[in-house]
């Protein structure tokens, strides 16, 4: 048994072994340029970094929560009540919800994969945001030309954008993606604001793209936080993300911005060659790729997965196997 300094300690000096980091979940957000971005992973040792891409439809979310958040807040407030007092209190009421919601949209931007390439320090793969809140046809036109013009990969994100995982729209991203045999990363679990409401979250449920994923075997699917994202209900759906990991052969999950105690159970649960160390930074500033990266390992300690080849499969080399591209050493300064 790891009292908490040592088991930190001891994940620190494993972290310490490897020639470099993989981070499979970053964002580029506010005024924060890829320049920018690059030169701090690389001040945390990442070298080869998916920057996934968010295009929110702000006015479509503040026009279907204005109509369904009043009802949604009610039928929310005794789940909250229990699992999250803290939120309702935080939150006050819908208005405010709302409000807090839209601030937090407003922080992602369209990236440019081309003005991404041209940094130094961390290597940056850029994932597209095709949009699914504009329809099926659309998402795959986007989709497609987005892969022609320098993007690596799609990012699916149903809560923002109000689309079922199962729906028309994400099958259509699915079939974009097949014909590049392009990685799909899907954010999995709640979102901050009106997502933390169960109702909404639910769009979050990653069970709900099993169709696709048994159709699309070629296309590379990144469950991202383990399934598991929320304030409210940490692990949300990581039991969902796990046994997806376990039928199919196609399916890893990112460790973005996930507590240790749910990170314990995807280690005790699944292979290290189906895990990808992520960060979600900056979304949660304090949450650095440092951190991440050692919060991995303690949990991977805790559960008696530390071999050198376990870690450096979930730090890196998962990553670069997807993307066919390798994680170098970083110079120190």
């Amino acid at each position: 048994m790891y009292t908490a300094l040592p088991l930190l300690d001891k994940a620190l000096q494993l972290l310490e072994e490897l020639p470099c980091i993989a981070d499979a979940h970053v964002h580029l957000l506010d005024r924060r340029s890829p320049w920018e971005l690059a030169l701090e992973l690389a001040g945390y040792r990442v070298s080869l970094a998916q920057v996934i891409e968010i295009r929110p439809p702000i006015q479509l979310v503040s026009e279907k929560a204005s109509r369904l958040l009043p009802r949604a807040w009610k039928l929310s407030h005794p789940v909250l009540e229990k699992l999250a007092p803290w939120l309702l209190e935080h939150y006050e009421s819908p208005s405010r919800l709302l409000t807090e919601t839209v601030m937090f949209l407003s922080r992602f931007r369209a990236i440019d994969p081309k003005e991404a390439a041209a940094t130094s320090g961390a290597d940056l793969v850029v994932y597209a945001d095709p949009e699914p809140s504009a329809g099926a046809m659309e998402a795959y036109s986007r989709a497609r030309g987005r892969l022609s013009s320098g993007y690596r990969g799609l990012k699916l994100i149903t809560t923002l954008h109000m689309v079922w995982p199962d729906s028309k729209e994400v099958e259509a991203v699915f079939e974009a993606a097949n014909e590049r045999a392009a990685p799909i990363l899907v954010h999995a679990g709640c979102d901050p604001g009106l997502w933390e409401l169960p109702v909404f979250c639910a769009l979050g449920n990653p069970a709900k793209l099993e169709q696709y994923i048994a159709a699309y075997r070629d296309v590379p699917v990144i469950i991202a936080h383990c399934g598991g994202y929320s304030a409210a209900a940490p692990g949300v759906y990581t039991r969902e993300a796990i046994e997806l990991a376990r039928r199919y052969s196609n399916v890893y999950l990112d460790t973005s911005a996930v507590p240790l105690e749910v990170l314990e159970i995807v280690l005790g649960s699944l292979s290290p060659e189906r895990i990808l160390h992520g960060s979600d930074y900056p979304v949660v500033e304090e949450d650095t790729p440092a951190r991440s990266a050692a919060r991995l390992a303690a949990a991977a300690i805790s559960r008696g997965v530390t071999s050198r080849r376990a870690l450096e499969a979930m730090m890196y080399q998962n990553l670069e196997e997807i993307l066919g591209q390798q994680c170098r050493p970083i110079e120190p300064p």
